[in-house]
């Protein structure tokens, strides 16, 4: 399964854990985490790639805490910030993170990857 195995690579990665919260031994809560150098300015970008809780868990901190974990994790990776992306759509997720201190800042432009079918090299003469 696509996600074990990404929980798994996040376990070794060194910039790139993902925290999980556990209760009874269950996952309840689980945010991925990417530290990205900065090429314009000092430090790292400290990115929350995915954060997800049990919705029998939701409203019982385990989303503070996980956020929580990860900017510790950071600032002591030299991060000078920690940025979360949130479709448009999700208000509840906003409301969340604006709780906790974080603000809208700017605009995120996407160009996806056109879906390219293989093509077997050109045979020589």
């Amino acid at each position: 399964m696509q996600v074990e195995r990404r929980i798994t690579n996040g376990l070794t990665a060194v910039d790139s854990p993902v925290f999980v919260a556990e209760s009874a031994l269950r996952v309840v809560g689980l945010l991925s985490f990417h530290c990205i150098p900065l090429f314009h300015a000092d430090g790292s970008l400290g990115r929350i790639t995915s954060m997800v809780v049990a919705p029998a868990w939701r409203g019982r901190g385990i989303g503070r805490l996980l956020v929580a974990v990860a900017e510790e994790f950071a600032w002591t990776r030299g991060c000078s910030r920690v940025e979360v992306t949130s479709g448009d759509h999700r208000s509840d997720a906003h409301a969340f993170y604006e709780q906790i201190g974080y603000q809208l800042d700017c605009r995120r432009f996407i160009k996806y990857a056109r879906k390219v079918h293989a093509v077997a090299p050109p045979q020589g003469p």
